[in-house]
């Protein structure tokens, strides 16, 4: 009988032979010289059964760094195929496992390190992130973790790095407060990852402020990027006059370019 698997959209457990069976267990029972990763698969293995994690979080709770440690790790390793999870799958049930025990430091070290993966783990962590914020169950929380953690000065950058990448509206809605401020900070990863995350509101008259006064940003780089966004805009007899303006100031002449086109197409 060929290896027993578990994942999926499903999370259905097949045979070589293509009969559905239901998920054993027993390969992640624990000993009594087990360690945290025994532990991290017999959690991660009862997501994958039942969507729930089959032992009292609080029971475990001072492992939980430990547990998204684990994670990041498999993830960035792919050693994940023994136990028929794909990357994807790790990195959902390990957040469902942090937001179902509301261990907001374990969120945080788990996109931190994700994010500084070698293996660009983050990119699990992302999928992971946009198919639980379609839940119910889960989308208040990540966005409760995420205003919390966008106010936290050793923290706030992963957020930043998430948010134009998660594309998700409602929760750019959430943070366009804080955002705002990012988008007109210092020169970095930062602020252009901010007004990569407004662009998905650039239709939003404050938002949309926020991104033309940037124009006027000494940095090329900073007006670049605002004018990339600039080219999806929906445009007005206030923007085309204010873009007019710039075409004759905007020394790079890449971006003077760009704006010219963006005129040239308006129609009143």
């Amino acid at each position: 009988m060929g290896k027993q698997t578990f994942g999926g959209d499903d999370d259905t457990e097949y045979t070589d032979e293509d009969q559905p069976k239901k998920l054993k267990l027993s390969k992640f029972e624990l000993g009594p010289d087990y360690n945290i990763r025994d532990r991290f698969w017999k959690i991660l293995g009862s997501y994958a059964a039942t969507k729930t994690p089959g032992i009292d979080l609080k029971k475990v709770e001072s492992q939980r760094i430990g547990f998204v440690k684990v994670a990041v790790s498999v993830i960035e390793s792919r050693k994940s195929a023994f136990y028929g999870l794909s990357p994807q799958f790790v990195a959902r049930y390990t957040l469902m496992m942090v937001l179902d025990g509301n261990w907001e430091d374990a969120f945080i070290e788990f996109i931190k390190d994700a994010k500084e993966s070698r293996g660009e783990a983050w990119k699990s962590v992302v999928q992971a992130l946009k198919h639980l914020l379609a839940t119910e169950k889960y989308r208040n929380r990540i966005t409760e973790y995420f205003k919390t953690v966008i106010r936290r000065s050793d923290a706030y950058p992963y957020v930043l790095f998430y948010l134009p990448k998660i594309k998700d509206e409602g929760l750019m809605k959430e943070l366009k407060r804080e955002i705002s401020i990012f988008a007109r900070g210092d020169t970095d990863e930062n602020q252009m990852n901010a007004i990569e995350a407004l662009a998905l509101l650039s239709d939003e008259e404050d938002v949309k402020n926020v991104l033309l006064n940037l124009m006027n940003h000494w940095d090329v780089n900073i007006r670049s990027k605002v004018a990339d966004v600039i080219k999806g805009m929906q445009m007005d007899e206030k923007m085309t006059k204010f873009l007019k303006s710039k075409i004759e100031t905007e020394p790079d002449e890449k971006i003077k370019q760009i704006l010219k086109r963006k005129v040239s197409k308006w129609k009143k």
